[in-house]
């Protein structure tokens, strides 16, 4: 287990123990074995289940932080600075092509509309790629900007949770195994299993 989810090697060993010792116990039926694992594969779920959201949350706090670090904080910002940079932002959101953004914010930085280039930089960030045609608008942005560029580092060290690659990794992080004595069921089998008096109630 990766060592940087401790938690979640902890809920490993606890949710294999119990899956060991149900399996080991022969005072118990079949049934009733196959009901400790299920009642053992549900409960540990629902903790890797809480502990991705916690992840979750926690990610997404901490991009937020960054990202508004990097651009700025509006509600600083007098009421016609606000709407004219949220006019900036609403521009920028209708950039779809990232040659086209990153000649947009050339353009503004050659007239010197600081308020657009750093919500093209924004727009660019939203899309949690820091590779491929993204990042050159990034790279752009942060190139002149030393407070920026290092902002943009510790976004890069931050995963996104939309992106599919993270998701594919980290669910496999999450995943617990189904004992063989569970396969072919479905979750909410597993969960009727879990529930029925089959389940032995002790720890």
């Amino acid at each position: 287990m990766d060592e940087t989810y401790p938690d979640v090697a902890a809920i490993h060993e606890t949710y294999e123990r119990k899956i060991e010792r149900a399996r080991s116990n022969k005072r118990l039926s079949d049934s009733a074995r196959a009901a400790d694992m299920a009642r053992a594969l549900h409960t540990h779920n629902e903790q890797m289940a809480a502990l991705q959201k916690a992840e979750d949350a926690s990610i997404k706090a901490t991009r937020e932080s960054l990202t508004k670090e990097l651009s700025g904080n509006v509600g600083n910002l007098s009421a016609d600075q606000q709407r004219a940079v949220m006019d900036a932002y609403d521009r920028a959101q209708n950039l779809k092509d990232p040659r086209t953004a990153l000649e947009q914010l050339r353009t503004a930085e050659t007239l010197g509309i600081e308020t657009y280039a750093t919500a093209i930089a924004r727009h660019a960030i939203s899309h949690g790629r820091m590779l491929g045609p993204w990042s050159e608008v990034v790279a752009e942005y942060a190139s002149t900007r030393p407070k920026a560029a290092e902002t943009l580092e510790q976004l890069k060290s931050i995963p996104n949770p939309g992106d599919p690659v993270f998701q594919l990794k980290r669910a496999a992080v999450y995943a617990l195994p189904v004992p063989p004595e569970l396969q072919g069921l479905s979750a909410t089998q597993v969960l009727q299993l879990a529930e029925s008096d089959l389940a032995d109630e002790s720890d």
